[in-house]
This record gives structure tokens, sequence and C-alpha cells, in this order.
């Protein structure tokens, strides 16, 4: 039974306290699972989350978070006394409150840039997002734009006009058929009776399948940087930095 997603619901929340239920040794190291949890799993284009959980006045460094048969795994360090998180116990997690709040403004970012490139109607819709704190990108499908430089500098006039003017970030769930309504140009399949998030920064008007976490409103950004136009077999590769 998958943990419950608290961060789906608050982007905000960086302690919690849940319950043991599990853990085990893979590829990666040791790991425990909980009821419930506040960590985000690297995925989607987003870096897992990471900070520690404490028991019984001991705490355990989380390294590593990850999606793995069917629930979350919460990878940890190896303590130099050999403790494990105990089963059935009661733990305080701590999320990296940093660490999270940069995850959210490059994912932020990459939604913006992705709404202002598919606005401006020079052939491109993404395809997929890199969110990571470094090497930022957004993969669109279609050719690159013969006036390269201009198509730079007027969406990073527009997206930073954007982030001035403030814009709250929305997310909700729908149902897999919602998800087709909602997102026209969505080409994955559904999950099969399971209910899918969608996040729409209210501005833009564009709603996005999307798990990860993100701002509460754009002016949280202070701006956002085209660094790189680039083609990349079918594709181009916009990348770009935030502050």
């Amino acid at each position: 039974m998958c943990a419950k997603l608290l961060y789906l619901d608050d982007a905000n929340k960086t302690e919690e306290e849940a319950t043991i239920v599990g853990g085990g040794f893979d590829e990666r190291g040791p790991y425990f699972t909980l009821d419930k949890t506040i960590f985000h799993p690297q995925g989607g284009g987003q870096p897992c989350d990471k900070g520690k959980i404490e028991v019984n006045d001991i705490s355990f460094n989380v390294i590593d978070v990850r999606y793995s048969d069917h629930d979350v795994h919460h990878y940890y360090e190896i303590r130099s006394d050999g403790s494990k998180p105990p089963v059935g116990k009661a733990a305080k997690l701590l999320v990296d409150v940093d660490n999270r709040f940069n995850a959210r403004k490059a994912h932020t970012a990459g939604h913006l840039l992705q709404a202002v490139i598919e606005s401006m109607g020079i052939g491109l819709e993404a395809i997929k997002g890199y969110h990571f704190p470094e090497g930022s990108y957004v993969q669109f499908i279609g050719e690159k734009p013969e006036n390269i430089e201009q198509v730079i500098i007027e969406a990073t006039d527009k997206i930073n006009a954007l982030i001035k003017g403030g814009s709250p970030v929305t997310a909700h769930t729908v149902s897999g058929s919602k998800l087709k309504e909602l997102c026209p140009n969505f080409s994955g399949v559904p999950p099969d009776g399971k209910p899918v998030r969608v996040v729409k920064i209210v501005q833009c008007e564009k709603n996005v399948p999307c798990g990860g976490t993100h701002l509460d409103n754009i002016s949280q950004l202070t701006k956002v940087t085209i660094t790189k136009i680039k083609p990349k077999s079918n594709d181009v590769r916009i990348s770009y930095n935030f502050e």
C-alpha cells in the first residue's frame, strides 16, 4: 500500500508526523516506507526532497526518495551505530526547506517557460522538462525557430512581465477521463481508474498534468532567463536559469 502523498496537497508542508510501516535494502541502499509522506520522490523532471526523520531522539538522514514497488522508498544514510528506523514506530519527518523551495522554483519556472513558448505561435509544444536547479530545460517537439535571438528576447520579456504581475499556481486532482478535456494535447495514457493531478498558472490558463511541487504564486520567482535554444533530434531544447 502506497504512502499517502501529502506534498500533493501542500507544497509548503516540511514537517509532519508519520508511522514507519516497512523497510528493506536494494541497489540504492537501505530504505524505509511510511503510512504517509511529505517527501517528494524524484520523478517528473524534478529531484527528490532530502532531509531527515527523527525516531526516539535518533536522527536518520534521508538522502534519496524514489517510487519503487508501488510505494515510496525513503533511502537513508547508514548510521555509525548501525541503527535502523524501527517498523511500527512514530517518526517526525523534516524536509530540507531550502532544497524544497529551490525545486519548487525550478519546476514553476519550467511551467511558466512552457506556457509562454507555446503561446507565441512558433510551432513548439512541450513534451518533457528537466527541472533540476542545475541544467534546467524544457524539451519541445517542433523545429528550431529561424529568428532564434528574437524569440529568446521576446519570451524572456514575457516571462518576467508575468512574474512581475504575479499569478497564483493551482493544483487539483481529476479523473483520468477529465484529464483529456483539460489537457487536450496530452499524449500519454491516463491511469485506469485513478485520479491524476493538474497544475495551472492561472494567468496563463494552461493546464499541465504534473505531480511535482510548485510555488504558490509565480511572483515568488525573481526572474527567469532563457540561456539557450538547441535542436535535439526532432525536438528543441530550451534551457533556462531562474532566481
